[in-house]
């Protein structure tokens, strides 16, 4: 008799047992009739099964894939033969153990679509789950998701969970106060990464039929030439003389061209328009550059539908790209770049962008050229939005093997000495490496000890990254005596931020955040707050423009302020004389960022508005400043004059009297706490004044000297000092 499973297919089984030929092509469960599901043995007291790590790596062992290694085919050789790799593929995705090998995803996916998965599922705790620092939000037009790869990762509830555990044990510090405060800032960013004020709510409604008319053909050029020399230069989506030539064939009106070129007309006319609008900082040039380019833009999305669902060729890949550079903008609702990424990236794999082209599709070297392109503009916005939205990416390196472009000149005032392009591609890789291996589920999963490793390699990625690059363009540079044009030092600073932004999503990881429980590890620590303070510092260099990026001016400078935040509360019960030097210097690099904000709200006329972004100084100051006053207090830590230890005062006395420590006897204290107020007043004194004190008392101690031991224990200079001090005191 067949089995049921082909009993219901209706095809013929073999009946061979325990499962036929048919089930175990399909991977489906295999019985027969009379046959009874055998009952897996279950934990005592009847709970839900669980799977063991017998049974984990068992599985594992069964998936894995054997014979060729199809995954070294990747874009490690694309970007270039004698390059060095610049992201490991071999050391970590291949071992069965790391969070991005295969065993890894399998054993999690075997717990969930497994046979006793279902249990196993139900079986998870809140206290057994990963740890996942994400901000999930429901607002009024919609749910919104922000991933814990992102900078935001420290002001989720996970975060704010951390910060109230270290703010509420300090007096005068309102922990809930400033958790409330947090939420409030977290609304109000995640709404405008949504729909910023400038962008009217219906704005996305529109189509084919109310387009809003194009400017005259003077002006659409004035737009086209403000859109090669201000946007594109960073990802050169388009190539000028393709464009013009594009143009040439079907100009401007609606009747003529595809629906995919009118597309790009007007994605390029938006953001041509909103960059030639937008020349100055003001608020005036900011609100109207925003307005009349979105209408422009609405413009492009009424064909979207059709490059989409209708037949699609490069020029609308090359179309929806655009638009991906369009939404990156200050003046835009950044929750149109993953979207608008996602769909150029679908389009692309379907003209096969990411293969290398074979000899059959009979293309010439200028399409191939134009194609790889493309593609590789597509994988740079898809990795870097990745990382900084915590979204997976689209694209796997597994399924790339289109050849890269070099020499690609993406601005006209390039960095003279650099390959910009494959520069820039080469980090984009690195940001997909560390969205993958360190903050996927299967890495949120595993244990911070094991991904050591792979952090020390993406380090190492990156220092090899820097290398490649000439020594006086590399990050901590000066950036003005060297990009002398606009265009140039915009590209420096989106190279030198993107480096400082992967070090602290790289070390973020590792920080109490993420790893509750374990003792952080200081060079961790130092390295992301060096990284933190490196992207304060180059907020002095941004324009503020409507058509800035969004993520240049807004996500890596809250990263910054978040971490340093962070840093400051962690340190405010441990820091030394030399620590409290750091934390006020980087209180006040936090202060440099509230102003950013606050020149961001005065461009913007209050439509970016993050200015309650105050609050994050003002209770570090509290948490700094109370803390410091608690470490004072008698019994809690063990104080001493500034540049003088208790071995030296000893020395001192011994010189000056005559007199020999007795350590039995205790005749000279070594270990002296004082009070608040005696400790302020000892703060001011210098070593000369302890000095002067000891002089004046050199002849009472040498008559001490002479008296018996009862009249010896009862003065010593450490007894007269803080005799001293408590006439102070009173």
């Amino acid at each position: 008799m067949a089995c049921q499973a082909c009993r219901m297919r209706k095809i013929k089984c073999d009946r061979t047992r325990p499962i036929c030929q048919n089930c175990r092509l399909r991977s489906s469960h295999c019985t027969y009739a009379g046959e009874r599901r055998q009952r897996r043995h279950t934990d005592v007291g009847g709970g839900p099964p669980r799977v063991t790590a017998v049974q984990i790596q068992r599985r594992q062992q069964e998936y894995t894939p054997t014979g060729h290694d199809y995954s070294s085919i990747d874009s490690t050789a694309l970007l270039g033969n004698t390059a060095p790799p610049f992201v490991s593929t071999h050391g970590h995705s291949h071992n069965r153990g790391s969070p991005g090998s295969q065993g890894s995803s399998h054993s999690l996916l075997d717990g969930i679509l497994g046979d006793d998965v279902g249990e196993v599922d139900s079986d998870t705790t809140p206290s057994s789950s990963p740890r996942n620092p994400a901000v999930w939000m429901r607002l009024q037009d919609g749910d919104e998701y922000t991933g814990p790869s992102s900078g935001l990762a420290a002001i989720s509830d996970v975060g704010l969970e951390w910060i109230r555990a270290h703010a509420s044990g300090v007096e005068d510090a309102d922990a809930d106060g400033l958790c409330a405060t947090i939420d409030e800032i977290r609304t109000v960013l995640m709404s405008h990464l949504r729909q910023p004020k400038c962008v009217p709510p219906e704005a996305l409604h529109t189509s084919v039929m109310g387009l809003t008319p194009l400017p005259p053909p003077a002006l659409i050029r004035q737009y086209v030439d403000a859109y090669f020399s201000s946007v594109q230069t960073l990802f050169p989506v388009l190539d000028r003389e393709e464009f013009d030539a594009l143009w040439e064939m079907y100009g401007t009106s609606e009747d003529m061209g595809p629906p995919s070129w009118h597309a790009l007309l007007n994605a390029v006319v938006a953001s041509g328009c909103r960059a030639a609008l937008s020349d100055e900082e003001t608020a005036a040039a900011f609100q109207a550059s925003g307005r009349a380019a979105w209408a422009f833009f609405q413009n492009a999305l009424a064909y979207e539908p059709l490059i989409i669902h209708h037949a699609t060729d490069l020029t609308a890949v090359q179309a929806m790209a655009a638009l991906t550079v369009f939404a990156q903008g200050l003046s835009s609702p950044q929750r149109l770049e993953y979207t608008l990424c996602s769909m150029a990236v679908r389009l692309a794999q379907g003209l096969a962008l990411h293969r290398r082209p074979a000899a059959e599709w009979g293309l010439t070297e200028a399409e191939q050229r134009q194609r790889d392109r493309v593609f590789w503009v597509i994988y740079g916005l898809d990795k870097t939005i990745a990382l900084r939205c915590g979204r997976p990416a689209v694209l796997q390196d597994d399924e790339i093997s289109c050849r890269f472009p070099r020499q690609v000149r993406v601005h006209q005032d390039d960095l003279q000495g650099l390959d910009l392009f494959l520069c820039f591609t080469r980090m984009t890789r690195i940001c997909g490496a560390v969205a993958r291996q360190l903050y996927s589920v299967a890495a949120l999963s595993t244990p911070s000890a094991q991904l050591k490793g792979t952090m020390d390699q993406l380090l190492a990625d990156v220092a090899q990254w820097m290398e490649s690059i000439p020594t006086r363009l590399r990050p901590g540079r000066p950036i003005h005596s060297i990009a002398t044009s606009t265009a140039a030092r915009m590209q420096l600073l989106a190279l030198h931020a993107t480096y400082f932004y992967v070090l602290c999503a790289i070390y973020r990881r590792f920080t109490p955040l993420f790893t509750p429980g374990e003792e952080a590890n200081p060079e961790t620590i130092k390295g992301i707050v060096e990284a933190a303070r490196a992207l304060v510092l180059l907020t002095k260099h941004l324009d503020v423009e409507s058509f800035t990026p969004a993520w240049l001016v807004f996500y890596y400078p809250m990263t910054a302020l978040t971490t340093l935040f962070v840093h400051v509360v962690a340190t405010s019960s441990t820091h030394t004389t030399t620590d409290a030097s750091s934390t006020r210097n980087d209180m006040a690099l936090m202060e440099v960022v509230v102003g950013f904000f606050g020149r961001l709200e005065y461009v913007t006329s209050g439509e970016a508005a993050f200015t309650k972004t105050a609050e994050f100084v003002r209770q570090a100051r509290i948490i700094t400043k109370r803390g410091e006053a608690r470490r004072s207090v008698p019994g809690q830590a063990q104080q001493q004059l500034p540049g003088v230890s208790p071995t030296s005062i000893t020395s001192v006395i011994n010189a000056d009297t005559g007199l020999t420590t007795n350590s039995d006897t205790g005749s000279v204290p070594l270990d002296i706490t004082f009070s608040p107020r005696t400790l302020d007043t000892l703060r001011s004194l210098q070593d000369q004044s302890f000095q002067d004190f000891l002089d004046s008392t050199a002849p009472m101690m040498a008559f001490n000297a002479r008296l018996d031991a009862p009249s010896k224990d009862t003065l010593t200079p450490g007894a007269m000092y803080n005799d001293m001090m408590q006439m102070l005191d009173d």
